[in-house]
């Protein structure tokens, strides 16, 4: 799933993560109730639930490409459904819960593509730095459905997570529910990532120079910030300092005070008589 988001346009990737899945789910839910009874199908679905939302969290936080994040993001919010799914046998209410538990990830999920689709140049976390900045409605619309897919609330994912929550526990499957609450807090993470990256802002050096001239006979020159550095050929090059600039965003390594040098290296023009 996460190579095909990937590769795949973003219209056909918002497709792939959500038509099928609610397809896939509505299916599943109808096979178990026409199993027999004697295996106990909700342990077995409750397995997979695990499986997959622990399996596609652990594989997100390691995500910079958006489209990926997304596509894993598929494969953990899978493993909530499944949740869900494992207790329509068991009790009465699971089946309305499950339905609503789709269409509130379909709708969320669809949201995310959406911005993915507004901005399809900005592939990896790195280029959505700033991007509040520029398109702040469209910066609203991510951060309310990246939060829609963690479950805060008042969202509908939410609210599907807490009826999966209570079901799960009445069902006598607490495992599944522990599972579910562990998944949703370490997804926190690898979702905040992509907003902090667009709350970030770029710095903007305010390059200062300073040029001179210089010679027997006099010298000319002007300066901004800056200074002079002799060159090997008695001339004087051009220094250019930018002011210390404050990254909101550093790097893994990256001081969060920039410090830009650049000397030029081309000899200042001069003026005078020998």
């Amino acid at each position: 799933m996460p190579d095909a988001t990937q590769s795949a346009s973003v219209t056909a990737a918002a497709f792939l993560t959500t038509v099928p899945k609610i397809g896939a789910l509505v299916a599943n839910t109808r096979l178990v109730a026409e199993l027999p009874g004697e295996v106990r199908w909700a342990a077995v679905l409750g397995v997979l639930a695990v499986a997959n939302m622990t399996i596609g969290n652990l594989a997100e936080l390691a995500q910079t490409d958006v489209r990926r994040l997304l596509g894993w993001s598929t494969v953990s919010q899978v493993g909530y459904l499944l949740a869900a799914a494992a207790v329509t046998r068991l009790i009465d209410q699971g089946q309305p819960d499950l339905l609503f538990f789709l269409a509130g990830y379909a709708l969320t999920n669809l949201a995310a593509f959406a911005v993915a689709a507004a901005e399809p140049d900005r592939r990896s976390l790195e280029e959505w730095a700033g991007f509040a900045s520029m398109r702040l409605g469209l910066t609203a619309a991510l951060v309310v459905a990246l939060f829609g897919l963690v479950g805060t609330p008042p969202t509908a994912v939410f609210i599907g997570k807490i009826t999966t929550l209570g079901a799960t526990w009445d069902a006598g499957l607490a495992w599944p529910a522990v599972a579910v609450a562990a998944n949703t807090a370490v997804s926190i993470f690898y979702y905040l990532r992509w907003i902090r990256a667009g709350l970030c802002s770029v710095p903007q050096p305010g390059a200062g120079v300073a040029t001179g001239a210089g010679g027997r006979g006099g010298h000319r020159g002007t300066r901004r910030g800056g200074g002079h550095h002799r060159d090997g050929t008695g001339g004087r090059a051009a220094l250019a300092y930018a002011r210390p600039t404050v990254n909101t965003c550093p790097q893994p390594g990256e001081s969060r005070t920039r410090l830009p040098l650049a000397i030029t290296g081309e000899p200042a023009t001069t003026a005078g008589t020998g």
